[in-house]
């Protein structure tokens, strides 16, 4: 077995991120959203490396002899997996095989703390499927759906098996991962729709760089031919779905209802529509307002800026577009350019209308037609469109605000994750509380963010565990975050166990006292469940009773607590127990205390009164009794000792 390479950095958290393209034999915005992605996850703490598709990028025609021949502005490690057979040879179910065989052998000896794999399902099933042999956490990064880009480019496709085939297969590396980040929410919805449960989503929408955010001031060059026209610029891919074609149209009607005004359109990009579009303005009769350019690298994206008056967007609706948006609208926000698109739904999830930009009603020429007359007569004020989008996109649209939103999402499910084994070792899901602590604004939000996330996964052997781990980890810096919130029903959804109770009655201890005042005072206006909840654990012997008379007496919940020197309640006593059939098996572990290594008649009492309430409708104390206990909890007691 291969020893696991040693890594030079100091930071304890190594995120693993599989593309299926890399600069410099790939220049696509898929490229630049990978470095600015890493950018923003290194910027948190991360220790990155990069470890390409099986194949790539020898099996696309390229010669590769030595990484570090080639020059990167970052110190990031770089795995090529470079074979010349690849998706050369090997296709679907025969290459995930191939790839999956050499991939886990290479992330064994890397030995990430977690990864994430981006699309398509080439790049990421492989991935997937070997991080799960190894017992590494991993994530899909679905930043679209290729398969219907394709389709979208070839009539034919959506009938053929290949494209079912992409799409089981894209579904399948969604459901073996850990979870799934999405860049939309008609994505995630699409996913669910395909059976991928809700709770393993995280979207995170159109973004940028934040050293990208920087007002282009408009100057137009005084040997401009364009000078004295008001200039429409696109900049990006050109495929008919783009929608070129609709804003060349408005452009000849806006010519025809207004002769007299001077509109011309920059054209920047490669494509296969490009032909068509310049067949096009020869028949529209607008080839003198019209120009084309050849792609524009993103280095030199301000200069065409500083040219156009207004950027345009004007994407056709199509089942790919619906569910993932263009970049050019986030671009433009940050370049304080105004900008119009068109109101398909993904567009809609980040642009309002005279907020950040422009809306005009998708597919629809008049509308592009009547938004662009608004504009030119002044009706709307586009530089203060502009300005308001630069703020929102600061405040809203960087790549550094949108992982640290969804970084809860991916702690809480990797700790589920290393949560679910056996046997269970604290030991990584500690490291991770910690080094996300150092991430976070407060202790507070980093607990009451993961508590959010559990309850969305619901109650399991995992979440039990993650939620042990929690408490234990945030107990021992911040008590009285952990009680607060017990006490104001952050709690409420999540079943609490034996190591639970024991760990609250530690860290109730903990708490100084003016903590314990201020927690005197939330109770008054607890409900009651919360209240029971906190019995349950003020049950334990060990449990500070001179911190708990301070919580409970002279309160509008005035319960007279006899605080006993052991738990020897009568309705545990084993004569007592063996009256009832359903109590024999509670009775049998009574007598197994060494075994269970915790008192079973203070784990009843006490568990019983933390999930008591999720079964019974219970309006007073006085509800409580000794029958309701004997019917409607004892039945639990066995399952809550074989989970755990």
């Amino acid at each position: 077995m291969e020893s696991p390479e040693i890594s030079d950095s100091s930071k304890s958290v190594k995120l693993l991120y599989a593309v299926s393209l890399l600069d410099p034999w790939d220049d696509s915005e898929y490229v630049v959203r990978t470095n600015d992605t890493l950018k923003a996850y290194e910027n948190i703490g991360f220790d990155i490396e990069i470890i390409t598709r099986w194949g790539y990028p020898q099996d696309k025609g390229y010669l590769v002899d030595d990484i570090k021949k080639v020059s990167r502005e970052n110190n990031w490690q770089i795995h090529l997996m470079n074979d010349p057979s690849g998706l050369r040879e090997y296709k679907f179910d025969e290459y995930i095989t191939q790839a999956e065989a050499a991939l886990r052998k290479k992330i064994t000896k890397i030995n990430p703390t977690f990864v994430i794999a981006c699309n398509d399902f080439h790049n990421a099933l492989p991935v997937i499927k070997a991080c799960k042999k190894i017992n590494i956490p991993v994530f899909y990064e679905m930043r679209e759906i290729w398969a219907l880009n394709k389709q979208i480019n070839d009539e034919e496709f959506m009938d053929k098996s290949d494209y079912q085939k992409r799409i089981e297969l894209e579904i399948k590396a969604a459901n073996l991962s850990d979870g799934i980040i999405s860049p939309s929410v008609s994505l995630k919805n699409w996913l669910i729709d395909k059976g991928v449960p809700e709770q393993k989503i995280a979207c995170v929408t159109n973004v940028v760089a934040k050293d990208s955010i920087k007002k282009i001031h408009k100057r137009k060059s005084l040997l401009s031919k364009f000078k004295k026209s008001f200039i429409i610029g696109y900049s990006g891919p050109i495929r008919e779905y783009e929608g070129l074609q609709d804003l060349l149209k408005s452009i000849s009607l806006l010519k025809k209802s207004n002769p007299r005004v001077k509109v011309k359109a920059l054209i920047a990009g490669e494509g296969i529509y490009k032909k068509t579009l310049k067949s096009l303005t020869k028949e529209l009769g607008i080839q003198n307002q019209v120009f084309f350019y050849e792609k524009i690298p993103s280095n030199e994206m301000n200069n065409f800026y500083k040219e156009v008056d207004l950027m345009a967007f004007p994407r056709k609706r199509t089942a790919f577009t619906e569910l993932t948006s263009s970049s050019g609208p986030s671009n433009a926000m940050a370049s304080g350019i105004p900008f119009i698109t068109s109101d398909i739904v993904s567009n809609r999830e980040y642009v309002i209308h005279e907020i950040n930009g422009l809306l005009y009603s998708h597919d629809d020429v008049v509308s592009i037609h009547n938004l662009l007359i608004n504009i030119l007569n002044n009706s709307i004020d586009i530089n203060e469109v502009a300005l308001s989008g630069l703020k929102w996109i600061s405040s809203n649209g960087t790549y550094d605000a949108s992982i640290k939103k969804i970084l809860p999402f991916l702690i809480t499910r990797y700790l589920c994750s290393i949560g679910s084994k056996k046997p269970l070792d604290f030991t990584p899901m500690n490291q991770m509380l910690n080094f996300s602590l150092d991430s976070f604004t407060g202790e507070e939000n980093l607990f009451l963010d993961i508590l959010k996330q559990l309850k969305s996964i619901g109650n399991s052997r995992s979440s039990s565990n993650v939620l042990t781990c929690l408490i234990r980890n945030i107990g021992k810096i911040a008590p009285a975050i952990v009680i607060k919130s017990l006490i104001s029903e952050n709690f409420i959804g999540l079943k609490l166990d034996y190591r639970n109770i024991r760990d609250l009655s530690v860290i109730f201890n903990r708490c100084n006292m003016e903590e314990i005042n201020d927690l005197a005072n939330l109770l008054k206006v607890s409900s009651l469940e919360q209240k029971l909840i906190l019995i349950g654990f003020s049950l334990r012997d060990v449990t500070s009773k001179d911190k708990l008379n301070v919580i409970f007496n002279g309160r509008e919940y005035n319960h007279n607590l006899n605080w006993p020197n052991r738990h020897n309640f009568e309705i545990y006593n084993s004569n007592s127990l063996s009256k009832d059939n359903q109590a024999k098996g509670v009775s049998k572990l009574t007598n197994q205390n060494k075994e269970n290594k915790f008192d079973i008649n203070e784990f009843q009492i006490s568990s019983y009164l933390f999930n008591l309430t999720n079964s019974i409708n219970i309006k007073n104390l006085d509800d409580i009794d000794s029958d309701i206990m004997i019917k409607e909890f004892f039945p639990l007691i066995k399952d809550n000792n074989d989970n755990y």
